[in-house]
């Protein structure tokens, strides 16, 4: 049985004023909370399945009305998947103004340090040790996924998840052997992300990191930036090889703010969503 561990998010006392318009500047994100309660968490992956997988979940659970779910997704054999759960009314638009962009790092920190009592989840990518040839190579763990998707089904509505999968880009240098095992997991993610019923958005590495400012930056970057949006999740993210785990969080920051700045400007994010923000 892979470790589990009980987290609970930063709780930052953000509420909105039902009929109190925030600028896009000071509020990235309406949050509304109806009949909310915090209950006792519950981890949902529960073991490991053939030798050399390697799956770790943590979650808390709590008590939502239209709650949405937006997912990161690092689709690298040491990735992880990341999940913010919030609770967003079919209004929530009214709460933000479409007012030009200055410095989208600045608007993701302020959606992160919103999520009052989001609920998160954190899974290393599941993998598995298949003898190929006289060598051990890690490939995607099928069944895994699977069922962390259907877990993902139940921990909210299907049709209102939203999954961010950063959409690798092999270069000649990295070798044939490390472009096969990105495009076959990028490929198994999304396959079984959609069949599942969630909208899945492929994003380019440099469009999501220019936003945070981490263009041409190192991993430990990465892993620093997500220490610094996310103090609670600190034991996560304490060794260097954590940083797939930093990136998947981070890019599930960065899709809601994404999410949000389509919401205020009256057209939720799509299929196509990534697109448009690539040519902005």
């Amino acid at each position: 049985m892979s470790q589990m561990v009980q987290v609970s998010c930063p709780l930052s006392k953000l509420f909105l004023v039902p009929g109190r318009r925030a600028t896009l500047s000071q509020l990235k994100y309406s949050l509304r909370y109806e009949s909310l309660s915090i209950t006792e968490g519950k981890t949902l992956l529960r073991s490991e399945k053939g030798s050399g997988a390697s799956v770790r979940g943590i979650s808390t659970t709590r008590s939502l009305t239209n709650r949405s779910a937006i997912v990161g997704i690092d689709p690298d054999t040491g990735g992880a998947l990341a999940a913010m759960c919030l609770s967003l009314g079919t209004d929530s638009a009214q709460f933000v103004s479409s007012e030009p962009v200055s410095n989208f790092r600045e608007e993701v920190q302020q959606i992160v340090s919103g999520l009052d009592r989001a609920e998160m989840q954190l899974h290393d990518t599941p993998c598995l040790k298949v003898k190929i040839g006289k060598t051990m190579r890690r490939r995607p763990d099928l069944d895994a996924i699977v069922d962390l998707a259907a877990q993902l089904r139940q921990w909210a509505a299907s049709e209102d998840v939203m999954v961010f999968i950063e959409q690798p880009r092999p270069q000649p240098i990295n070798g044939s052997i490390s472009c096969y095992s990105s495009g076959l997991l990028f490929g198994t993610w999304c396959g079984v992300m959609r069949a599942s019923g969630f909208r899945v958005l492929p994003v380019e590495p440099t469009v999501w990191k220019r936003d945070l400012e981490l263009c041409h930056a190192d991993k430990e970057r990465s892993r620093a930036l997500a220490l610094e949006l996310f103090p609670r999740m600190a034991d996560m993210l304490r060794r260097k090889k954590d940083h797939g785990r930093a990136e998947a969080m981070l890019l599930a920051a960065w899709g809601a703010c994404s999410h949000a700045r389509q919401m205020a400007q009256g057209s939720p994010v799509d299929e196509n969503g990534a697109a448009r923000e690539a040519q902005r």
